[in-house]
């Protein structure tokens, strides 16, 4: 088994250390596959994203949604409309020398296609 550090994407840093979760599979997704994300781990990836709202601005306004939608500068009031579950497609996978931890960053459209 692979253990993995699961991103999801944004537009202001990569790898966003914050706002992950830690998984395991038995294989290494290849960029453009789905990886579907229990809905436990898509709560626990928006509530760290929710955290703060510099957290939550680096996900805007991709993942805002409902009235929200294309809010560059999240308030409050604005965090319950954040919505990972749309983040299914591996983006990108990221290996470091001598570390047994893999890092995949999520999106929601499918950079293959």
């Amino acid at each position: 088994m692979y253990t993995f550090q699961i991103h999801i994407k944004n537009e202001i840093i990569s790898i966003d250390n914050q706002v992950c979760v830690n998984i395991k599979l038995p294989f290494i997704p290849q960029i453009g596959s789905v990886l579907f994300l229990s809905k436990k781990l898509i709560e626990q990836l928006e509530n760290k994203a929710k955290s703060s709202l510099i957290s939550a601005s680096y996900y805007a306004p991709q993942w805002f949604y409902g009235k929200s939608s294309g809010c560059e500068n999240p308030t409050n009031e604005n965090l319950e409309d954040l919505s990972f579950s749309d983040a299914i497609y591996v983006r990108d996978v990221f290996y470091h020398a001598d570390c047994e931890l893999v890092h995949i960053e999520l999106d929601d459209i499918n950079i293959i296609e």
